[in-house]
């Protein structure tokens, strides 16, 4: 029985280059092409909102809840800025690993994502400090194979990097 390609992206998308750089200390590898429809991305987060759920946006990596976390920011929040991205902020694609979890043994294949990129520039006002201005946010992400759920690989301002 042929089971397929180890990446659940790759038996999906045959088209999607293979492989990232496994064997070497790069974290991304870039994807020639757009990977998403923005239309779809934009379905989910609003399906978010309409929902008042945690469990259709989803951050993958370490860096990005700590992110998140600075930004103090919810499912709801991101959300929010997710759907203000348009074709225009597209950036570039690229192979993203997601962190690895203590104790969940996975194959390396299947920790590798095809990521979207965005840079979104959104003009923020902070209640607390009264601080308005304009924020800019470098938005990385992906669908789930079943295409129900975005997955944050990156969601930060420039200046936490």
């Amino acid at each position: 029985m042929t089971v397929g390609h180890p990446n659940p992206f790759v038996r999906q998308r045959p088209d999607l280059p293979w492989p990232p750089p496994i064997e070497c200390n790069e974290r991304s590898l870039v994807i020639p092409k757009k990977v998403w429809k923005l239309a779809d991305i934009r379905t989910i987060a609003q399906a978010q909102l309409d929902n008042e759920t945690d469990t259709l946006l989803s951050a993958i990596t370490d860096k990005c809840v700590e992110d998140l976390q600075k930004l103090e920011f919810n499912a709801s929040d991101a959300a929010e800025r997710v759907l203000l991205l348009e074709e225009r902020h597209y950036d570039k694609s690229m192979w993203c690993m997601r962190s690895k979890r203590p104790g969940v043994k996975v194959p390396d294949e299947q920790l590798w994502f095809p990521c979207d990129a965005y840079v979104l520039k959104v003009r923020e006002r902070v209640v607390v400090t009264g601080w308005e201005g304009v924020m800019e946010y470098y938005i990385k992400l992906c669908l789930t194979p079943s295409q129900k759920v975005i997955v944050l690989v990156s969601f930060h301002p420039p200046e936490f990097h």
